[in-house]
């Protein structure tokens, strides 16, 4: 989910078995490197304004900077953060928030590492989208982007970090996603002696789909991230891609698939998985707040017998097309439910400077003129759509759905999945595509779809409409009891725990 996130909760520190971790982090001073920083300046006539930050990357290490001194390194992507960066090299947003230092790479570096490489190459490679990419002299675009931005960008970042941590005694570092693979092994020649661990957020695809870009560049990706002492993933099965793709491109690394351990030289690096989750208590927060009711009396009138709900970034990982022409088939094949069923969609704007998104949105708004301008009638129209970055309001819908469609065709975890059951006010039936990272905890409990099969996405819709109310809370029950047991607390505290004992 984006949009601003609510008044965060304490992380829990016992891990059970394992005593208090608060106890063996204490000496220590955890540095954190992401693109997005905890918060974002944005300018206004009275100055620079500090603006939380979405996602649950924040909501779980802001909450563990309660707890130990941390600082954040991220990159500086707007006016109002270079700004702030010009005044002082580091600073704290709020009170309870890590310190944060901002990067400032230069105008042209910045653009080739994340609109000509981060995004759109290693987006779409580990989406499986890279026949997406309809751009001539691809490989000039990913020579040049590795070389003017991705590189000079990671580098810059590790010496900033090496900065920070000058003089700190075991600092406990974590780098973040697909925009700082070189940064582990940069940091381990910079701070040899630094707990390391990086996690990745979207999904790592295995080594055949990594063909496509140069090998010298594969091999340094690879080569990056062994420079970790903990290399973590959302599942298990992009743990084991990696590990795969260790034995094709590194040369003289020791695989170990049993283990889940790679030995490079004389060291000997792990690979796990860690499912990202949300914080269930701060997300029932927003859904119960005046704000969310608001978002609801307005939404009631536009929901059907029953409603279909999707939230998603403007996205081509997310497959919103295909939603929408199950939904057509559907009510092609039921027409007894035209009139009386609907589908709300909640979609954000996204990466709208990059011309594979901007066509996609275009192709989203073409089907959806297409469905309810077949089946619309006297007034009414199947699918009612919502352009817009409203957290509030989506929290609302998704509490509002009989329906939860979640069908990527890619996605390292799918925080939706996850924030649908825990809002549902009528147990919603969570219909989610076998390629999301949630489906490995979630999957039994929802109705799994092949997410390029538009037809068993409509035979899934229509199951999910008739199914009898008992099953629905029971399936309900289930997704509830999983997200709440493995949340972003626990997450946090997994790697934490794994990185000391490493």
């Amino acid at each position: 989910m984006l949009g601003t996130m609510p008044q965060r909760t304490q992380l829990q520190w016992t891990v059970p078995g394992t005593g208090n971790l608060a106890s063996r982090v204490e000496d220590h001073h955890l540095y954190v490197a992401a693109n997005r920083g905890p918060v974002h300046y944005r300018l206004k006539p009275e100055g620079p304004v500090p603006v939380p930050a979405a996602g649950g990357l924040v909501t779980a290490l802001s909450g563990a900077a309660r707890h130990l001194p941390m600082t954040w390194v991220a990159t500086a992507s707007g006016p109002g953060d270079r700004l702030v960066a010009s005044q002082a090299p580091t600073m704290r947003a709020k009170p309870g928030l890590p310190r944060l230092r901002y990067v400032v790479p230069s105008e042209e570096a910045l653009d080739w590492f994340y609109r000509h490489f981060s995004n759109p190459v290693l987006w779409f490679l580990q989406h499986g989208l890279w026949d997406e990419l309809r751009r001539p002299n691809l490989t000039e675009l990913v020579q040049k982007g590795w070389q003017l931005g991705y590189r000079p960008v990671n580098e810059a970042f590790a010496q900033a970090i090496a900065q920070e941590v000058c003089g700190a005694v075991r600092p406990v570092i974590l780098t973040h996603d697909y925009h700082f693979y070189l940064l582990p092994a940069l940091l381990r020649q910079h701070v040899p002696g630094a707990l390391l661990q990086h996690f990745t957020h979207i999904p790592w695809p295995g080594p055949d789909s990594w063909e496509v870009l140069i090998p010298s560049v594969t091999r340094q990706i690879c080569r990056g991230l062994l420079g970790a002492d903990i290399v973590g993933f959302q599942t298990v099965e992009s743990a084991t891609n990696f590990l795969r793709c260790c034995e094709r491109f590194v040369p003289g690394a020791q695989v170990s698939q049993q283990l889940a351990t790679v030995g490079l030289a004389d060291r000997s690096i792990k690979v796990k998985a860690y499912p990202i989750s949300i914080d269930p208590v701060a997300l029932r927060r927003v859904a119960t707040s005046p704000e969310a009711a608001h978002h609801k009396a307005r939404l009631l009138p536009l929901l059907g017998e029953q409603t279909i709900v999707r939230v998603d970034r403007l996205d081509p990982s997310k497959n919103i097309v295909r939603g929408f022409q199950a939904f057509g088939m559907l009510l092609e094949r039921r027409p007894d439910l035209v009139g009386r069923v609907r589908f709300l969609a909640f979609l954000v704007p996204s990466r709208e400077n990059i011309a594979e998104y901007r066509r996609h949105a275009q192709e989203v708004l073409r089907e959806v003129e297409t469905v309810n301008g077949r089946f619309g009638q006297d007034g009414w129209k199947p699918i009612e759509l919502f352009h817009e970055d409203n957290r509030s309001q989506a929290i609302a819908g998704m509490a509002l759905a009989d329906v939860l469609l979640v069908n990527p065709v890619a996605d390292g975890m799918n925080l939706v999945a996850k924030e649908g059951p825990i809002v549902s006010e009528r147990s919603a039936v969570l219909v989610l595509s076998k390629e999301c990272g949630a489906h490995h905890q979630l999957g039994s409990a929802a109705l799994s779809i092949p997410p390029r099969d538009v037809a068993a996405t409509t035979s899934a819709l229509e199951q999910a409409l008739a199914m009898p109310m008992d099953e629905r809370n029971r399936r309900n029950r289930t997704l509830r009891g999983v997200i709440e047991a493995e949340d972003i607390s626990w997450w946090m505290r997994t790697q934490l725990q794994d990185l000391f004992d490493s």
